[in-house]
């Protein structure tokens, strides 16, 4: 399964990229400004620096993934889901786990 962390460098990003990248059958991809410098050396674990803020740096983390998890917060949320949903609906990518600090909201299509 191919999954993607947005936010993978913050609070509920480490913590969610840490377990999911000890089950070896994931494609697990870790999206944030600074992934690199986290988990460039981590073997189970595809590193992508980005800005959820541009539409083709999501498109490149998106596109053929099975699910994306986000636990991505900030004055800039609205806009950056907007854009998690265009991407998605365009990469045709459904399921999203969107995760904040008031809990977490769950859909299965765009």
């Amino acid at each position: 399964m191919n999954v993607l962390i947005l936010g993978a460098t913050g609070t509920f990003g480490k913590v969610l990229t840490s377990e999911l990248s000890k089950n070896t059958s994931h494609n697990l991809t870790a999206f944030s400004r600074h992934s690199s410098e986290m988990y460039g050396q981590n073997n189970n674990v595809k590193a992508v620096d980005g800005d959820a803020l541009n539409i083709a740096d999501l498109t490149v983390a998106i596109k053929g993934q099975d699910v994306v998890f986000c636990g991505i917060s900030g004055e800039n949320l609205p806009k950056i889901a907007e854009n998690i949903k265009s991407v998605m609906e365009n990469e045709n990518v459904s399921r999203l786990n969107f995760y904040g600090s008031n809990g977490n909201l769950q859909r299965n299509s765009c």
